[in-house]
């Protein structure tokens, strides 16, 4: 086995700048899932404003076709079990559908609040807790290249200064 005093200068100087970029990258995570998931929580609200938005479409436009149908029923000369059963059914069926308009219309009222309390609030805390992970696993790369720094000024010193004895 070899023994050697010192270091390779230039060795320390590449393991110094990886130590100043993977800290770099600590950094730039933390801010990157930041923003992200705020960008995200804002395309989940969204996203849900425009399904319900496209969900009551739908509802009125059958609304409305059956609403048609039955005034084209109204129109047409019949009488009998038969009209009285078509007559009912349209009748349940708008009922349905404002019921389904109600319920969706609550449903996203308390999807909306929970995304908007709840939920954001716990990706907050995990937002939170990895900035301060990638924080401390920046001030760990700092400590490395703080070690790496010293022993190349030390080698550097020892090589262009001398040692002394003391």
């Amino acid at each position: 086995m070899t023994s050697f005093l010192g270091a390779d200068v230039g060795a320390l100087e590449s393991l110094g700048q990886n130590c100043t970029a993977t800290g770099a990258q600590c950094a730039d995570t933390g801010q990157t899932v930041a923003s992200q998931t705020s960008a995200a929580i804002g395309e989940l609200s969204g996203r849900l404003a425009s399904l319900v938005g496209q969900v009551d479409a739908s509802m009125s436009t059958m609304a409305s076709t059956v609403q048609s149908m039955k005034a084209n029923a109204d129109s047409v000369p019949w009488t009998g079990s038969n009209r009285e059963v078509f007559v009912g059914a349209a009748t349940e069926f708008n009922t349905k559908m404002n019921q389904a308009r109600t319920d969706t219309e609550a449903y996203y009222n308390e999807l909306k609040a929970f995304i908007d309390g709840e939920f954001s609030a716990k990706v907050q805390e995990f937002v939170t807790s990895l900035n301060t992970a990638m924080a401390d696993a920046q001030a760990c790369c700092d400590s490395m290249n703080s070690a790496v720094q010293g022993q190349a000024a030390a080698v550097d010193a020892a090589m262009n200064t001398g040692l002394s004895v003391g």
